[in-house]
């Protein structure tokens, strides 16, 4: 048997099938990958590039790979029938070449998704592989571009290798009746990236999310796409404006009143032990308040100007916080409308 230079004896007394040390041989040759070969399938070694004295040598062979070229980019695409495109990834990686074909295997920048490629020059075909293994650590971001591809992996699409350029290298229909991702994950990346903008911050996460940290998405989502919380509040103080109008002060001696007022506290969500501070303050919105029972004299006389006063829940004690963005002023600002106990809603 002829081998290429570089080929080392280990004993080894394993066994292994013939049919899969053929299948190893002939890949080697064919497509520049390794091989093993157990001792009791070798008849003789002939070196053809070196010089050896004349002993026996037994043992187990190993052919390593052929010299590899580090491929910096190729991109998987998937196709939709029409020939639109769903979704693309880059993956690097090392490519063997041999008499019959190429062999390339990659990863793409999360180092959770595997490419192997192999085309065949004699049948004039390219086999694409994929496998997805979540076992590290990720960017939420670029997690996010793979799985979008993972999801639209399943018929009646098509994956279609290119190069940086554009040109495309050939491909193949896809055969699987389900993706390899579920549309969920890829919402909830969707989230995750968009609580990371609006935190300015992206540290890696996982490779498991809680149901604790799966809340804190969800309610950094809510906040950062305009919507609000729903809470209960039990006391709060705030102070009178010394401009403020008599009208205005009026409605603090009301039986209850709807405020809302501004905060300078911004929102904080923890995820995976990473905290997100979220906007630069609040706007709370309580459903009804009343004067503290401290204050029962400003009833009857109304509240002066420039004065700190404690509120108390009227007939409901439920609050909505919202977000202020980092992009928005905080203005001091608070106002209040009497309500009827009916009308508290």
């Amino acid at each position: 048997m002829n081998s290429h230079c570089g080929s080392r004896c280990v004993l080894h007394s394993r066994k292994t099938p013939r049919r899969d040390i053929e299948e190893q041989l002939r890949r080697s040759i064919d497509f520049g990958t390794s091989a093993s070969i157990p001792e009791q399938y070798v008849e003789a070694v002939n070196f053809n590039a070196l010089v050896l004295p004349d002993i026996p040598l037994t043992g187990r062979i190993e052919i390593s790979r052929a010299d590899e070229d580090r491929i910096e980019t190729i991109i998987l695409a998937v196709v939709d029938p029409s020939g639109s495109d769903i979704g693309e990834l880059e993956f690097s990686g090392n490519a063997t070449s041999g008499l019959r074909g190429r062999v390339i295997d990659g990863t793409d920048a999360t180092e959770c998704v595997h490419l192997h490629l192999e085309a065949d020059r004699e049948e004039q075909r390219m086999t694409i592989r994929l496998n997805a293994s979540i076992d590290r650590p990720y960017d939420a971001r670029a997690m996010r571009a793979a799985v979008r591809l993972l999801a639209a992996c399943a018929r009646p699409n098509i994956l279609e290798m290119r190069l940086p350029s554009g040109l495309r290298l050939g491909g193949q229909p896809l055969d699987a009746d389900e993706p390899i991702a579920g549309p969920g994950f890829s919402e909830l990346l969707d989230d995750l990236t968009l609580v990371e903008w609006a935190a300015r911050k992206s540290p890696k996460v996982g490779p498991l999310l809680s149901d604790d940290d799966l809340r804190a998405i969800a309610l950094g989502t809510r906040l950062v796409s305009g919507g609000y919380i729903d809470g209960t509040w039990d006391a709060t103080s705030i102070d009178m404006r010394q401009d403020a109008t008599e009208e205005a002060l009026a409605v603090y001696s009301s039986p209850q009143f709807r405020l809302a007022y501004t905060e300078r506290v911004p929102f904080s969500v923890t995820i995976a032990g990473q905290e997100y501070t979220l906007g630069q303050g609040r706007l709370m919105v309580l459903e009804t308040a009343q004067l503290s029972p401290e204050h029962e004299e400003w009833r009857r006389s109304g509240v002066p100007a420039g004065a700190t006063v404690r509120l108390v829940p009227g007939s409901s004690n439920k609050v909505r916080l919202f977000m202020l963005g980092d992009n928005q002023p905080i203005p001091d600002f608070g106002t209040a409308e009497p309500v009827s106990a009916e009308n508290a809603a």
